[in-house]
């Protein structure tokens, strides 16, 4: 009987501690979700680390390349150099 009731206590010890270990805030539950949120991190991390470098690459071609600021400033501002003649072409299918 006595065996039994040892036998029973250990269960019911290493129960508790595997549930410890799986659903506690330091368990293997909360360690899967925090490296999922992790990774989702380096992901977004990574993509705004390239967008930056193209903007900047983008800053640096308009700071000095003065075809691209004539190429901007014509399609989006209409500017037009003197002695030009604008001709408008209309789409038609």
């Amino acid at each position: 009987m006595k065996k039994k009731i040892r036998l029973l206590i250990h269960i019911v010890l290493f129960a508790i501690i595997l549930l410890f270990f799986i659903f506690s805030d330091f368990g293997l539950l909360k360690r899967i979700e925090l490296n999922t949120e992790k990774n989702k991190l380096l992901n977004i991390k990574q993509t705004e680390t390239y967008i930056r470098d193209s903007l900047k690459i983008e800053k640096k071609r308009l700071e000095n390349d003065y075809l691209e600021i004539e190429r901007i400033a014509r399609e989006y501002y209409g500017y037009v150099s003197p002695g030009e003649t604008v001709y408008i072409l209309s789409k038609t299918k």
